[in-house]
């Protein structure tokens, strides 16, 4: 036997309408957004970006110009950041590593474990030449627990022998040629509500 049962509003015990309907399958909600975007803040980088960084080492330099803000809108809610960077670099060696780390303020965040004496990064990647521009990326869920504002930005790895320069948005040789590019990097953040 089917039952059915049909209503047009669903109210809490304060008689507060968490749920209607128009009667012709639309539906309103008042519910908490749970699992819902609740607001998009993204920064492009479009200029260059050059920085001379030592021997197998961090830098801690924040990327300037690719550093958003968001102010959560409850101290619950997570940001979902992505990460995606056009990159060059400037190793004489193939293979050499570079990559960057993910930064809430000063504060490193997205980190492979600690092992010995490897660095720990958020994402990398070994380079085959120095013409090349490579696409790095990576997406990663924060739970900053606050509903001040916060800043995200990046930090660039050298995993070469000796001091190299890495670069945003254009490779090492940058010769004014229409074989030579020019690239974009971004960080998108998005608030997930919870």
């Amino acid at each position: 036997m089917a039952s059915t049962i049909q209503v047009d509003t669903i109210k809490d015990i304060g008689g507060n309408t968490m749920i209607s309907s128009n009667g012709s399958g639309t539906f309103t909600s008042n519910l908490p957004g749970v699992g819902k975007i609740g607001q998009v803040v993204q920064v492009a980088k479009t200029d260059t970006y050059s920085e001379s960084i030592p021997a197998n080492s961090l830098s801690s330099t924040i990327v300037s110009g690719l550093q958003p803000s968001i102010t959560p809108s409850a101290s619950n809610s997570k940001v979902l950041i992505t990460v995606t960077l056009s990159v060059g670099y400037a190793s004489n060696a193939a293979g050499d590593q570079t990559g960057f780390i993910m930064k809430r303020g000063s504060t490193g965040i997205a980190l492979g474990n600690a092992d010995g004496s490897r660095t720990r990064l958020s994402t990398g990647l070994n380079f085959s030449s120095t013409y090349t521009l490579e696409n790095m990326s990576m997406t990663f869920l924060d739970s900053p627990s606050t509903t001040s504002s916060i800043t995200y930005g990046i930090s660039l790895f050298n995993g070469g022998g000796s001091t190299n320069n890495v670069y945003l948005n254009r490779d090492d040789r940058n010769d004014n040629g229409s074989y030579t590019s020019r690239g974009i990097s971004s960080i998108t953040l998005m608030e997930v509500l919870v």
